[in-house]
């Protein structure tokens, strides 16, 4: 078991998601910082935590081992340059950038510093893809045809500075680039806005991959409800996971009769997510391992949603 709890952590951006960094930074490592503009949103959580708040992030940075970055994706690349050429350890929110080139800047700054970088893809810290990792990795021979992602949600007032395919689709994007390991060939992308003018809020987006495999995404701001879905269809069996119930099931034709199934429901564990991702980033800084999802990984999924617009 890697020490973690020694570790000072910050957190830049204690807004929506930001706050959620502080609960469990104080629970696992020792929090000693945040910093936010909105000086009302920070001595909130600065009192609660008991940490000095600042106004001004870089006031900060002589202070921590390690830091989250929650902020807008536009000023991603700005405060992760700033902070690694402070030799702090960095997670940087998703996306990685607002640009492939950007995401290959921080990548490059946080390299040459000698610094670790991790992209906060939180769904690659559910346990549910634990339990699809399990089942894909057991020995049995397969192979994956397609991946198919839905991913609904009510429109999001807080969401100003990107549309839909760079605040949900790249955390499917991510998990499908995981789960086909090849080559992005090609990218196809349909949609439009209806609510938002200035950015696309529903679009469908197709991966096709060196391997064959098949990514597919459906997503959409322009729900009542909130659905987080994803099927992979093999050669052997249909594979359905619930996000949000946290379930898994897998359905196979009978050996012997083709014209019927029989469905298998699989233990998933209660994991918080984001600890699960907080505590991976902390191991990595300690240990100087890759963390689970990298900066290359971010750029990744930077990459293929970048291409939906060219």
């Amino acid at each position: 078991m890697v020490d973690i709890k020694s570790i000072k952590t910050g957190v830049i951006g204690v807004g929506s998601m930001g706050r959620h960094h502080a609960r469990v930074y104080s629970e696992i490592s020792n929090l000693v910082a945040i910093s936010d503009p909105n000086k009302e949103q920070g001595l909130q959580i600065s009192k609660k935590y008991n940490v000095p708040w600042y106004e001004n992030y870089e006031e900060m940075l002589d202070k921590v081992d390690a830091v989250s970055i929650s902020v807008p994706t536009f000023l991603h690349k700005e405060i992760a340059c700033k902070v690694a050429d402070a030799k702090v350890n960095i997670l940087v929110e998703k996306p990685l950038a607002i640009s492939k080139e950007d995401s290959q800047e921080i990548i490059g700054v946080a390299k040459n510093n000698n610094v670790v970088l991790a992209v906060g893809h939180i769904e690659r810290h559910n346990p549910v893809f634990t339990t699809l990792k399990s089942i894909l990795e057991n020995g049995e021979s397969r192979d994956i045809l397609t991946l198919t992602a839905r991913r609904y949600s009510t429109y999001p007032a807080r969401i100003s500075d990107v549309g839909v395919l760079f605040d949900l689709t790249i955390h499917d994007v991510e998990i499908i680039n995981e789960i086909a390991n090849s080559k992005a060939i090609s990218v196809y992308v349909l949609g439009g806005n209806s609510k938002n003018k200035k950015y696309e809020d529903y679009i469908n987006l197709m991966i096709n991959y060196q391997n064959g495999i098949i990514g597919i995404c459906q997503t959409s701001w322009m729900s009542p409800i909130k659905i987080r879905e994803f099927t992979i269809s093999t050669s052997k069996e249909l594979i359905y996971l619930d996000l949000l119930g946290k379930t898994v099931e897998v359905s196979k034709s009978h050996l012997s009769d083709n014209k019927s199934s029989e469905t298998e429901s699989l233990f998933v564990s209660d994991v918080e997510p984001l600890k699960s991702e907080l505590i991976d980033f902390l191991e990595s800084v300690k240990t100087k391992r890759v963390p689970l999802v990298s900066g290359e990984d971010g750029l990744n999924a930077v990459t293929i949603v970048q291409a939906g617009f060219e």
